[in-house]
C-alpha cells in the first residue's frame, strides 16, 4: 500500500516562525525596510493626490469667486448740488451723506441689480447755487459721464 501525504503535512513545519516586521529606520543594504523605488512611488502617488486636491480647491474657489470677479460695471450716481456759493454748506453736507451711504454699500459688496452685484460710483457736480449751472451740471453728468441716476439738492435759488 502506498501512503500519500496529506497536503497539510507537506507544508507544515514546526520550526517555522513569522518573519520580523520591517523596521522603517533600517536604511542599510539588505534591510527589510521599504526600498527607494517603492518609497519614490508612494511619494509620487501622495504628490499626485495633493496636486489634485489643490487643483480642485482652486477650481472651487474660482467658481465661488467668479461672481465677484465678474462684477458688472458700477452703477453711476450723479449728484448735483451747491458745493460753492451761498448754499455750499448744505450741498457739501448732502454730498458727504451720499458718500457715506455709497461707501457702506460698496463695503458690503455693492447692490444687487438683475441678479448681479454692482458697486456704486458717486460722481458729484457743483451747481454753484445757480439754476443755469445746475442744469448744465446735470446735462454733463448724463451726456459726458453717462450716469445711471441723477440726484440733487433742492434749493430754491437753483431750482433743482
Amino acid at each position: 500500500m502506498r501512503v500519500i501525504p496529506q497536503p497539510w503535512s507537506a507544508i507544515w513545519r514546526t520550526d517555522w516562525s513569522p518573519p520580523e516586521p520591517p523596521s522603517p529606520d533600517k536604511d542599510e543594504p539588505g534591510s527589510t525596510g521599504p526600498d527607494d523605488r517603492q518609497t519614490q512611488q508612494i511619494e509620487e502617488i501622495r504628490m499626485t493626490r495633493i496636486s489634485r486636491t489643490l487643483r480642485l480647491a482652486f477650481m472651487a474657489g474660482a467658481m465661488l469667486a467668479a461672481p465677484v470677479l465678474a462684477v458688472a460695471d458700477p452703477i453711476k450716481v450723479g449728484i448735483v448740488g451747491p458745493v460753492t456759493g451761498p448754499a455750499a454748506n448744505t450741498g457739501l453736507t448732502v454730498q458727504a451723506a451720499w458718500q457715506l451711504v455709497v461707501d457702506r454699500y460698496n463695503a458690503e459688496g455693492g447692490i444687487v441689480i438683475d441678479g448681479e452685484m454692482r458697486q456704486i460710483e458717486l460722481i458729484p457736480a457743483d451747481s454753484q447755487s445757480k439754476a443755469s449751472v445746475g442744469v448744465s451740471a446735470a446735462q454733463r453728468l448724463l451726456m459726458r459721464d453717462q450716469v445711471d441716476i441723477v440726484v440733487g439738492v433742492s434749493y430754491p435759488q437753483t431750482g433743482h
